[in-house]
């Protein structure tokens, strides 16, 4: 059981689907429960098999302002623009439920994009294998 964030903002959301292409790096594989970080950045994937129940991302070591971009396949789903303050393995910014089946091999991944002056930094992009 997740404790609620003292920290800031939660997200929880439902299926959202859109096409996305794009190249991800990898935090490490998965059987739909494993989590991991790249940059600022940390993920968490939880279900059994290909069937994936839960995806969590937060920031870690800082707040920004910006969104989250969360997707696997055909799954996507991008928070509005807004302040988050660091969050953490047990207390996580966004939770989103796909509880659907992905293709084996399908990268679950997490990102975090801070708004800039000039357009919006990339803070991280951890990634989990979907392993059927």
């Amino acid at each position: 059981m997740r404790k609620k964030s003292p920290h800031g903002p939660r997200v929880v959301l439902g299926l959202v689907s859109a096409a996305v292409a794009t190249v991800a790096l990898t935090a490490g594989p998965a059987s739909a429960n494993a989590g991991g970080t790249n940059g600022s950045v940390w993920i968490g994937v939880a279900g059994n098999r290909d069937y994936v129940s839960e995806v969590d991302a937060a920031i870690l070591n800082r707040g920004f302002d910006g969104h989250f971009h969360i997707y696997a396949g055909d799954y996507s789903f991008n928070t509005g623009d807004q302040h988050w303050n660091a969050g953490g393995f047990n207390a996580p910014d966004v939770v989103v439920h796909p509880n659907r089946n992905f293709f084996s091999g399908t990268l679950v991944c997490a990102e975090a994009w801070e708004r800039t002056p000039g357009g919006y930094n990339l803070l991280g992009r951890p990634c989990e294998t979907v392993e059927g």
